[in-house]
């Protein structure tokens, strides 16, 4: 069986040879000159909207709860949101966070199947979203973006993610009849069962794609304020049109909460823009910083709950994770 740590250490790498790569061809002074002169007040104006789109963030998942009728009270949510963002920012993904959440959600007594149907229900309509918002926009992104390669790679997947959502809209009650005829793949059958019910009849469908918009445009709206807060001269349409592609490679479990792939994607996405490497990578470094500075509450919130609900299990509380039904 391979060791955790050889994971770890893959990404560790990844991200040092990615960051170790840029600094090679970025003079380090005039990047700490800009990420020195940044704005305070644009910069705290970022960073709270980044704080308040983690918490809508939260509210869209207590939907997905409540649709796959596995509700997380309001105390739980908020709790559990922040620590998945700390966790987001110290495990060696950028959605590591997720499996806390579910990890979390299931002490509070969600059911193990529910707690994970409901964190990756919530993270794949997230993902399904931003490929949309890459979809509408991109005819603007052809125009900002000359790379072919670059061009196509977007177009693909929009189609694949548009394909897909439509074939399992189609299939999707098969494949989870399909599926529950075998014992060990009950959770996934559940998550068909639950992914298709949000997606197709669920009365909360129309709630959870409004508030996924509205996350994603506050991550895109905070970038912008922090182009702005370094006197980098780009444009709001400029950074819906860059953003989601830079997000959507940051998802990617291949990185340290994501550093070294934001960055890398950062400077060559806005380098399109005319925005010069020292600028970009700067903004990239400010973004990461924000990221982790709204995830110091969800570490306080860890570590003042973490004993009470390690002295539960122990006491033998927790009972047995119940069998998944399709």
């Amino acid at each position: 069986m391979r060791h955790p740590w050889i994971s770890v250490a893959v990404k560790a790498a990844i991200t040092l040879s990615l960051l170790g790569w840029l600094l090679d061809r970025i003079e380090l002074r005039p990047l700490l000159a800009h990420l020195g002169s940044v704005d305070p007040w644009l910069a705290a104006a970022a960073t709270a909207l980044m704080m308040a789109q983690l918490l809508v963030t939260g509210w869209r998942w207590s939907l997905v709860q409540s649709g796959i009728h596995a509700p997380l009270n309001g105390d739980a949510v908020l709790r559990l949101t922040m620590i998945g963002q700390f966790f987001n920012q110290t495990l060696p993904s950028a959605i590591g966070g997720d499996a806390v959440r579910a990890w979390l959600a299931s002490r509070e007594g969600i059911p193990v199947g529910k707690a994970i149907a409901g964190v990756l229900a919530d993270r794949l309509i997230a993902l399904a979203i931003l490929v949309a918002i890459v979809g509408v926009t991109l005819p603007l992104f052809h125009a900002r973006v000359p790379d072919p390669a670059l061009r196509m790679a977007a177009a693909l997947i929009v189609a694949a993610t548009v394909a897909g959502v439509a074939l399992f809209a189609l299939l999707g009650s098969r494949l989870t009849m399909w599926l529950g005829r075998y014992r060990r793949a009950q959770a996934v059958a559940q998550l068909a069962h639950d992914f298709r019910g949000l997606i197709a009849a669920s009365p909360q469908t129309s709630a959870i794609i409004a508030i996924s918009v509205v996350v994603h445009l506050a991550v895109i709206g905070s970038v912008w304020l922090l182009a702005r807060a370094l006197m980098i001269d780009v444009s709001a349409v400029d950074c819906l049109v860059i953003v989601p592609p830079i997000v959507l490679l940051t998802t990617l479990p291949v990185s340290i909460a994501g550093w070294g792939v934001r960055e890398s994607a950062t400077v060559i996405g806005f380098g399109f823009l005319g925005v010069a490497p020292a600028e970009a990578l700067a903004l990239s470094v400010a973004f990461g910083l924000v990221q982790i500075v709204i995830g110091v509450p969800g570490g306080v919130a860890w570590l003042v709950r973490r004993r009470p609900a390690l002295g539960r299990v122990h006491a033998g509380e927790a009972g047995e994770p119940p069998r998944v039904e399709p």
